[in-house]
C-alpha cells in the first residue's frame, strides 16, 4: 500500500521560513474576534432565554443552537455569543466573542446556572453541555462555554506540528526539533494575533465570571472533567464567593510543572495497558491473546513496523494511539481494542489493498483519518482506493495536537520547561512508560520556543470563604491516576475525596437508569451534593453497579482526545 509522505525540509529552511512567519505575525490581521450576526438571531430564543435566565443581560441575541432560523420549543438548547476582552487588563481594547449554549432546566424556579467544561484543553464545550442526567438537568441551567482560543470563541489557528524527535543522543536532533517548534509556533502567532498571548487558564476562568454576570447570576455551581478540573480549581481562587458548589472529575494535580503532569498520564497509561495485556493473557477468547503472551505480540509488533518502511512506522504510531480508548473507557473498551490489534497483527498487514486498511484503521481500531481520504472506494475505476492524487494518509494519531489551543493554553499556563527537564523526563517514561511517554515529552518541548510568555498560576487554591469541594477518580484512571486527584484534594482548601473502584476517564453519572432514581453509589452522592448541598461522606469509595457478563454500561458521553495529555 502507498503512502503520501511529505519530504522533510532542511533546518535553513525551516528557520527561514520561522523567521517569515514572525514577520508576519506583527502586520497581520487579528483573526482573534468573531462577530455575532444579528440576522441569526430570533426573537423565539431570547423569549426561551428569558424565561429561563430572567436576570440576564437583556442585550444578549439568543438563537437556536442548531438551526438560527428555526423557532425553538420551550426548554430547547438555545445559544449567543458574549463580547469579552481579550486582555482583562485592558477592559477598553481588543476583544473576541465567547460562544455560549443554555440547556434551560426541565422544571420550573431552577437552582441556578450549573457551568460545565469537559476537558482538553483545547476540547469544545458547547456542543457537550447537554450531556449530564436527568436528575440535574431538570434542576439546572447547564451552561457550556468554548474556552477562548477553542472551538466557536475565537480558536486559534496554527500551522502543522512539529515532528518529534529523540532528545537525548545528539545536540543537532535536539536543535532540529526547536527549529520546528519554531516554525510551528510563530504560525500560531502569525494566524491567531493578540489571542495567542490571552488564552492561558486564568483567562477562561475570568470568561466564566464574565458569562457568570452576563447571566444575571451571583454564583454558579461548576462541573469540571479533567482539563476542567484544573479550570475549576483557578475558578475557586480567582473567584471564591461565587462558588455554590462544585465537583472536579477526573482530576489533575494544579500545582504540577507540565513536563511532570505529562509523565504522570503517560505512567498512567501505561500501567492501564498492562491491565489490559494482562487480562487478555489471562483469557484465551481475547482476540490479542497471541498464546498468552499478549505484551510480546504488541512489543514485537511495534518493533516490526518500525524496522524501516515508511508504511510501517506510520503503523508503529496507530499502535501508539489505539489504546486511547481504554485510557477514558476502561475495560468496556477492552476487546474493540484486542480486535483491532490482532487485526494489525495479521501478516503482510501494511501491503494490503488501502481500502482494508482503512477499514481496520478507521473502524476496529476507531482512529481518525488525515485529509478526506478516497471519494469513493467502492469506485470500478479504483478499486483499491489508490488513486495517485489522492490527499490521503495514514493515520492521525494526535488530533488534539493539530489543534494549536492545545498548546497554546499548555504553554501559558506554566513556566517554560527546559533541556535539562526534558531530558530527564525523557529518561524516566523510557523507564516507566516505554510505549506511551514519548508523545508526552514532545508535547512539553512544543513550549521551548513559544513566541509568547507564561502567564498561568501553578499553586495551591488559598483563596478563603470556598464552599467543600468534591473530587472524584477512578483508581485506575489511565488519564489522570488517582494519584493526581488526591493531590488536587491537598491543594484545595476544603475537598471531599470519592473514589470510584474502575479504569474510566470521569465518573460522573455512573449509572442512570432511564426510569426511576439513580442507583449508582456516585450518582446519588454527586446529585444529593450539586441539588441539596450534602457533603458526601468523608473516605466514600464507590463501584460499578452489578451487571451480566459481557454486557458493558454506558458510559458518560465526553470527549475523547487521542492524547497522552489530560484530555
Amino acid at each position: 500500500m502507498r503512502q503520501h509522505r511529505a519530504h522533510r525540509p532542511s533546518a535553513v529552511v525551516l528557520l527561514l521560513a520561522a523567521l517569515a512567519l514572525l514577520a508576519a505575525s506583527c502586520t497581520s490581521d487579528d483573526t482573534a474576534t468573531s462577530e455575532a450576526s444579528d440576522t441569526d438571531r430570533i426573537g423565539g430564543a431570547n423569549s426561551i432565554a428569558a424565561a429561563a435566565l430572567p436576570g440576564s443581560d437583556t442585550t444578549l441575541s439568543w438563537a437556536d443552537c442548531l438551526d438560527p432560523d428555526d423557532e425553538p420549543e420551550p426548554g430547547e438548547v438555545v445559544c449567543t455569543t458574549i463580547e469579552a476582552p481579550i486582555d482583562y487588563d485592558d477592559p477598553d481594547g481588543e476583544t473576541l466573542r465567547l460562544a455560549v449554549e443554555v440547556v434551560p432546566a426541565g422544571e420550573p424556579d431552577p437552582i441556578g446556572s450549573l457551568f460545565v467544561n469537559f476537558g482538553g484543553p483545547g476540547s469544545e464545550t458547547v456542543p457537550w453541555a447537554s450531556t449530564l442526567p436527568e436528575a440535574i438537568t431538570s434542576r439546572f441551567n447547564v451552561v457550556g462555554m468554548d474556552p477562548r482560543g477553542v472551538g466557536q470563541s475565537g480558536r486559534v489557528v496554527c500551522g502543522p506540528v512539529p515532528d518529534g524527535v529523540d532528545l537525548t543522543p545528539t545536540a543537532d536532533e535536539f536543535e532540529a526539533y526547536v527549529v520546528q517548534s519554531t516554525v510551528f509556533a510563530s504560525a500560531c502567532l502569525r494566524d491567531t494575533g493578540a489571542l495567542l498571548g490571552a488564552v492561558g487558564t486564568d483567562n477562561v476562568a475570568r470568561d466564566i465570571d464574565h458569562v457568570r454576570d452576563a447571566l444575571g447570576e451571583e454564583q454558579i455551581t461548576y462541573y469540571g472533567y479533567s482539563y476542567g478540573t484544573l479550570l475549576g480549581a483557578r475558578y475557586a481562587d480567582l473567584f471564591p464567593d461565587r462558588v455554590r458548589a462544585m465537583v472536579l472529575d477526573g482530576a489533575a494535580d494544579p500545582t504540577a510543572p507540565l513536563v511532570d503532569r505529562f509523565v504522570e498520564m503517560a505512567i498512567g497509561r501505561e500501567k492501564a495497558f498492562d491491565r489490559f495485556l494482562a487480562e487478555c493473557a489471562a483469557d484465551s477468547t481475547c482476540a490479542f491473546h497471541s498464546d498468552g503472551d499478549p505484551a510480546a505480540a504488541f512489543d514485537a509488533l511495534r518493533a516490526e513496523f518500525l524496522s524501516g518502511t515508511a508504511e510501517g512506522e506510520q503503523f508503529a504510531e496507530v499502535l501508539t494511539a489505539a489504546p486511547n480508548a481504554i485510557f477514558y473507557r476502561g475495560q468496556p473498551a477492552y476487546d474493540g481494542l484486542a480486535h483491532c490489534l490482532a487485526a494489525l497483527a495479521e501478516p503482510g498487514f501494511v501491503d494490503k489493498p488501502e481500502t482494508e486498511v482503512l477499514e481496520v484503521v478507521a473502524g476496529a481500531c476507531a482512529l481518525p483519518l488525515a485529509g478526506d481520504g478516497p471519494e469513493d472506494p467502492e469506485d470500478p475505476e479504483d478499486p483499491e482506493g489508490d488513486d495517485a492524487d489522492d490527499p490521503f494518509e495514514l493515520p492521525v494519531v494526535n488530533p488534539l495536537a493539530a489543534e494549536g489551543s492545545f498548546h497554546a493554553i499548555n504553554c501559558a499556563d506554566y513556566p517554560t520547561p527546559t533541556r535539562e527537564q526534558l531530558e530527564a523526563a525523557e529518561a524516566r517514561v523510557a523507564a516507566e512508560a516505554p510505549r506511551f511517554g514519548a508523545g508526552a515529552v514532545e508535547a512539553a518541548a512544543t513550549c521551548l520556543t513559544w513566541p509568547t510568555p507564561p502567564t498561568g498560576t501553578n499553586t495551591a487554591v488559598t483563596a478563603e470563604g470556598l464552599p467543600l469541594i468534591v473530587v472524584i477518580n477512578t483508581t485506575h484512571d489511565g488519564a489522570t491516576p488517582l494519584v493526581t486527584a488526591e493531590r488536587m484534594v491537598a491543594a484545595l482548601p476544603e475537598a471531599r475525596l470519592i473514589v470510584v473502584d474502575g479504569a474510566v476517564h470521569g465518573s460522573f453519572p455512573l449509572e442512570m437508569p432511564d426510569n426511576g432514581p439513580p442507583e449508582a453509589c456516585l450518582d446519588v452522592a454527586v446529585i444529593d451534593y450539586l441539588v441539596d448541598l450534602e457533603a458526601p461522606p468523608e473516605g466514600l469509595q464507590c463501584s460499578v453497579i452489578a451487571r451480566a457478563p459481557g454486557d458493558p454500561r454506558e458510559l458518560p458521553g465526553r470527549p475523547n482526545p487521542l492524547f497522552t495529555t489530560d484530555g
